[in-house]
């Protein structure tokens, strides 16, 4: 080889070295890491009889195996009740007598709803507004700093006539109509994105 110049194979076996020594240091540091926690169960997990000076492992039983089935979870159809002289204002769920009354019904949709919706800001919550003579019809998004930022529909599809179909839905207070998403609700209690 001339002066100047390095053997390919020189660098071949460099790169090689320095890729071990990565991998090794790699493997040495994530076990000093779990070191204090591998040595916490190993005291827990062992007794020591202070007149004989044994050491003892206590028993280690195996977990069961879950062998009652999960529940299924059903899609649920839900309508907006503006004012029920019976129930008040809330959330209907059809084909059962279950109803959501508005004050837990807006904690819910706020932690379970709304933080799935890229465009709300954090923090914001609800409110409900009327439209014309008609008392609670409106559900309004109000953004941190006081301001409507969205509407909440239930039930209905702005984009399809206000047709009836069990969802709902999150988008703009300003017309036209633009929904940015859609949610349906579970037999649990969750709001899954559609």
């Amino acid at each position: 080889m001339g002066a100047g110049k390095t053997d390919p194979k020189l660098w071949a076996y460099v790169t090689v070295v320095v890729a071990v020594i990565g991998c090794t240091g790699t493997i040495i540091a994530a076990s000093i890491a779990i070191l204090p926690d591998v040595i916490d169960r190993i005291a827990t997990a062992t007794s020591t009889s202070a007149s004989l000076n044994i050491v003892t492992p206590s028993l280690v039983l195996p977990t069961p195996i879950l062998t009652q089935e999960l529940p299924t979870l059903e899609p649920q159809e839900v309508d907006w009740v503006p004012y029920d002289e019976t129930t008040g204002t809330g959330l209907r769920i059809l084909g059962s007598d279950e109803f959501i009354p508005w004050q837990d019904l807006k904690e819910d949709l706020e932690q379970n709803v709304l933080t799935q919706v890229r465009n709300i800001p954090p923090g914001s919550t609800l409110e409900l507004a009327d439209l014309g003579e008609q008392q609670n019809w409106i559900i309004q998004v109000i953004g941190p700093s006081g301001e409507v930022v969205a509407h909440v529909w239930i039930g209905n599809d702005p984009l399809d006539g206000w047709d009836f179909d069990g969802l709902i839905r999150v988008g703009s207070h300003m017309p036209p109509n633009e929904v940015w998403a859609t949610f349906q609700r579970y037999s649990d209690g969750s709001y899954r994105k559609q």
